[in-house]
Parts: C-alpha cells; structure tokens; sequence
C-alpha cells in the first residue's frame, strides 16, 4: 500500500494518481448528477468530490503560482464590476461563485498535472470505464422503457425512446461525450488503442446518434470532421463525414427543425411547440449582446439572469420568460454576460490556439491530443453548456486559463517526447 504523501513538489503517488485519473473522469461524467439542495436546483456531485478529495493530492510551486494569479485577476475585475455598476447585484452570490470557481480550476489543473506525469493511463481507465457503464445505462434504460411502452423522451428515431445514461438530457450526451468524439473523428488510432478497438468507434456512434439523437450531437460530429479535415489536409473526411451528418439532419425530422429553426425563426412554429430550444438560445444571445453594450465588464458571477430584461425573446411569455434565465445555454453567453468582453477575448484566443495547434502540430504527442479534446469540448459549449463547471468543459476551460495565467498546462519538452500519429 503506497504511503499517502502531499507532495509540495515531491513524485506522487500510486493513490493519488488513480484518484487523480478517477476526479477527471468523474468531472466528465457525473456532471448531470446533482444532490439536492433546498432553493436551488441541486450540486453537480463532481463538485464536492474533487474539493473533498483534494487534499490527498496536494499542489506545487507551479500550481500556487497559478493560485495566486488566477485569485488576484478575478478578485481585482469583481471589484471592478462592483465599482463600475451601480446596480445591485448579488455580491454575496457572486462571491462565493468566484471561491468555488477558482477552487475548481486550480484543483483540475493539479489533477491534469498528475495525470500527465504518467502518460493519462489512470484516465483512460477510468474514462473506459464510465463509458461503458453509461453506455450499458443507456441500453438499460431503452429496453426498459420499450418493455413498459413509456416513452419517457420525444422518440426521434421512430419506436426508440431516446436514452441518456449519466446524462439528464439528449444532448449532454454530446457534451459529456465531445473529448471521445474528438479522439474517435481526428484521431482514430489513439481513440482505439485506448477504449477497446475499431469497435469503441461504433459504440460512441450509437450512444450519440442511436440511444441519445439530438442536434447538439450531429454539431459536434460535424465539427470534429473540420477539425479532422484540417489535421489530415485532405478531402477524405469530408467526403465521409458531410453524407454521415446530412443523413443525420435530414432522416430526422426533429433535427431538422432544430437545425433550420436556426436561421429561420419561425414564430408559428414556436407556438406550436417546436423549436423552442433556438429561441432560448437566440434569448441567451440577447443577453450576452447587451451585456457587451452596457456592461462591458460583466454583471459579475452567477448574476446573468440580470439581463433578462434586455430580452425581446423573453417578453414573449412562458416558457422563455423562464427557461435557461441563468446560463443562456451556452457557457459561451454566459462567460459574456457575466465577465463581459474578458470572457470574449478568452474564447477566442482557445479557438485560435486551439485551430492553429490541431492545424500545425505534426506529430502531437498525446499530452497534447487529449488537451485539444478537453479544448474543444470548452469551445463547443458554446452551443450547449449553462456552466462553467460542466463536464470536459471544466477541464477545457481550466487547461485554458492555465495557459493565460501561467505558461503551458504541459511542458513542451516533455509533451513532444511520446508522438503520437491519427
């Protein structure tokens, strides 16, 4: 039995790297799992588990530095807020959101750290093994649902209920699932070699596509087929992967709507009961575009639903007077909304590093690939995603920060070592 250590810059570990891989994967997974809590809609159950569990892991030098940097960048821009505006917002709530957010992110950063130390290997066991048991949760759930005839869920593919594993809605399955997506579209030979062969491939495919459809699902596929169309510099992937997303878009039909609500808006069929989700999310949108208008650094933390009234989309009536008030459903609205043209400029820095490393790393070591996977689900959450603490967006959103704050969540020299090809 390894001996429990804090190691203030020492070697970790056996414990604290599979509690480190375990924390990672969990953040993954269980972010749709909450415990109850009066007044509120619950606490993500990943949340206490990585602050409860923390101090098994300990911190270095570099992670204090990143403490301190991170503390003092958002303690300094909340006062900011809190001079600049004269509306009274909450300062209790969004102080205590800054406590849990900078814990958050610095104590993800630390268990990335570990996990790099020896090549991800905790990590992927556990992912692995999340993964098939959402996925068994998932076919559970669908036989279950058939053998009573309760079609819990709107049924997209005709006779299926859909089925969401550890997820609470369709599309956090896409969500929880971006980093495998990306693994599995851009690189297929990592994603492979690390969850169970050629077969794995299908496997996500069904969870996504067959037990969870939803748009959100066939955006993130279509956007990991750019990505692997920029990383391969060939027509191939989009000569396979456009028939595969259009097929999606076209045979179902709620798909459909979702997609084309987009760019049209349609207000009848809003009445009707459809494309209510693309309204919400044009109210989000509202939000954050007024936000940069009028309070360009923000309305501070947890206080987005502060700009509602800025909306026209809410002023329609129930159910938009209420739905997705406090997240837009996007991380990307919310970010804006509540830290103003700084969450802009964040995002959009991730997006060019994130296309600039995919688009001229030749030979990424694997360090390197899974980051990219945990980025991309940060940068997808702009289309689904109300929280900074969901899922591999977390992680994205931490590795990210690291980056701004400090150097590099990995070293270059020891990322570059173990090269990996798609």
């Amino acid at each position: 039995m390894p001996r429990i250590t804090i190691p203030y810059g020492l070697k970790t570990t056996y414990l604290q790297r599979m509690l480190a891989g375990f924390l990672l994967a969990a953040a993954i997974y269980l972010y749709d799992i909450a415990i109850p809590l009066p007044g509120s809609s619950g606490l993500a159950i990943h949340l206490p588990l990585i602050m409860g569990l923390f101090f098994l892991i300990g911190m270095k030098k570099q992670d204090i530095f990143f403490l301190i940097n991170i503390s003092l960048f958002f303690t300094v821009f909340a006062i900011i807020q809190r001079v600049y505006y004269t509306v009274p917002f909450s300062p209790a709530r969004m102080y205590s959101g800054l406590f849990m957010f900078i814990t958050l992110m610095v104590c993800t950063a630390r268990l990335w750290s570990i996990s790099r130390e020896h090549g991800h290997q905790q990590l992927f066991l556990f992912c692995r093994w999340f993964f098939r048991l959402h996925l068994a949760l998932q076919i559970c759930g669908t036989f279950l649902m058939l053998a009573t005839g309760q079609l819990v869920q709107a049924s997209y593919i005709p006779g299926l209920p859909r089925s969401f594993g550890f997820a609470g809605e369709a599309s956090h399955v896409g969500v929880i699932l971006a980093p495998l997506i990306f693994l599995s579209v851009v690189y297929p030979s990592v994603f492979s070699k690390n969850f169970g062969g050629k077969i794995a491939h299908a496997l996500l495919f069904i969870s996504v596509f067959v037990l969870a459809a939803s748009a959100t699902g066939v955006a993130i596929y279509a956007l990991a087929f750019v990505c692997r169309l920029i990383v391969s510099k060939s027509l191939v992937p989009l000569l396979l992967g456009a028939p595969l997303v259009l097929l999606m878009i076209f045979l179902i039909p709620q798909i459909y709507a979702r997609v084309t609500g987009v760019f049209t808006l349609d207000l009848d069929a809003v009445s009707r009961g459809d494309n209510i989700s693309v309204l919400v999310f044009a109210k989000g949108a509202e939000m954050a575009l007024a936000a940069l208008e009028y309070y360009p650094f923000g309305v501070g933390m947890l206080n987005f639903q502060e700009l509602l009234p800025y909306s026209l989309v809410a002023k329609l009536g129930p159910p938009f007077d209420t739905l997705n008030n406090f997240d837009g459903s996007s991380l990307l609205f919310k970010g804006v909304g509540e830290f103003g043209y700084a969450f802009l400029l964040l995002y959009l820095l991730s997006l060019w590093k994130f296309f600039r490393s995919i688009a001229t790393e030749r030979r990424p070591s694997l360090d390197i690939i899974l980051q990219n996977g945990f980025i991309f689900a940060f940068l997808i959450a702009a289309l689904r995603g109300g929280s900074y603490f969901s899922g591999p967006a977390m992680v994205g959103l931490s590795l990210t920060l690291y980056t701004v704050l400090t150097r590099s969540p990995a070293s270059e020299r020891e990322s570059r070592s173990i090269p990996c090809s798609p």
